[in-house]
């Protein structure tokens, strides 16, 4: 047998991370034989990369529907029932991407009641939280009500679909903080969007040196819930960029985005609020903001195809940002103006 397995109370042998020591290997038989007595069969790749994982910081990048939903779920079961009055947070950008993991903890708590000592005492669908016999705790939590989000010590932390949580602050300012007095660990497990916060803890991970972290890359195709058909007929309706992030799990930039390549026109070395010149024609957009946000202008050459002027700045009053607009408007050519109307910062 390889030096990175050792045998459990399953059929196979189980994957064991380089280094582990005698405890950890202890925990991961312990885990596989929870895990066989309740009816889980966790594939490859959610063993590996989530199951048999010890470091503290983890960040877990998965292409869609891989089965990251239902081993998060049973990662956390086992949590809760191996440490009596433990708390676990869940948190998802909202309530509704909250259900996965919620749904498959609920079908398992009452599965698997009947067999074990581990039982649910108190299931709220409503509050989207569990209780169990052992005094351990679920709670999920939406990142869209923040002010929730502080004041409680907690054992551990998972966050789902992270990367679609795009305001930093919701992990630095609130998450983080909750697991200092316990020194909790957390998993953020989610398909990548774009290069947030999420995409530093995962680069966090990829750094050897940061030994506390982690990343995880599931490949596509390494799950039995995805079949090769399916995932040919995808890269061959779907935009490339869209299916490098959304099925192979890739860090991408401009992806589901309304306008895309935008980099790939600006002009190298190009001054971005240059004077205005002979036989062009300008247009500028204006996107208003009050106090904390940013009021942006931008004016463009409808004629060379390129961005001739960039402004941006907060904390400004109304009729001094109103002179500021009409000068620039008035500077190239009276241009037209468009204005966002979708709503004003703040």
């Amino acid at each position: 047998m390889a030096d990175d397995q050792v045998q459990a109370n399953t059929p196979l042998a189980i994957y064991v991370p380089p280094g582990a020591t005698r405890k950890q290997v202890n925990t991961l038989r312990a885990k596989a034989a929870f895990f066989s007595i309740h009816g889980y069969v966790p594939h490859e790749y959610q063993w590996n990369l989530i199951h048999a994982r010890f470091e503290r910081f983890q960040a877990q990048c998965w292409p869609r529907q891989h089965g990251k939903s239902i081993a998060t779920a049973w990662e956390i079961l086992y949590e809760l029932a191996e440490s009596p009055r433990k708390l676990i947070w869940l948190v998802a950008p909202n309530y509704d991407l909250c259900h996965p993991i919620f749904d498959e903890l609920e079908r398992a708590s009452i599965d698997n009641c009947t067999h074990s000592d581990f039982c649910a005492t108190k299931i709220n669908r409503t509050d989207l939280f569990i209780h169990w016999s052992n005094g351990s705790r679920i709670h999920c939590k939406s990142a869209e009500n923040y002010r929730s989000l502080q004041g409680r010590k907690l054992d551990r932390l998972f966050v789902d679909e992270a990367a679609s949580i795009s305001d930093q602050n919701i992990y630095y300012q609130y998450l983080r903080p909750m697991l200092i007095v316990a020194r909790a660990g957390m998993v953020a497990i989610s398909t990548p969007k774009g290069f947030n916060w999420f995409f530093d803890l995962a680069q966090q991970g990829m750094d050897p040196m940061q030994g506390d972290y982690f990343f995880g890359h599931a490949p596509l195709g390494c799950s039995p819930y995805v079949t090769r058909d399916e995932i040919e007929q995808a890269r061959t309706t779907m935009p490339a960029r869209v299916f490098q992030q959304e099925w192979e799990a890739q860090f991408v930039s401009d992806a589901g985005a309304v306008f895309r390549g935008v980099k790939d026109c600006v002009v190298e070395g190009m001054d971005a609020s240059q004077g205005p010149e002979d036989y062009s024609f300008y247009a500028a957009g204006l996107d208003l903001a009050k106090h904390e946000d940013y009021s942006v202008i931008t004016v463009v050459d409808r004629v060379r195809k390129r961005q001739v002027y960039f402004d941006r700045f907060n904390k400004v009053d109304w009729h001094r940002q109103i002179i500021m607009f009409a000068e620039v408007c008035k500077k190239y050519g009276d241009c037209p103006c468009l204005l966002d109307s979708t709503g004003i910062g703040d």
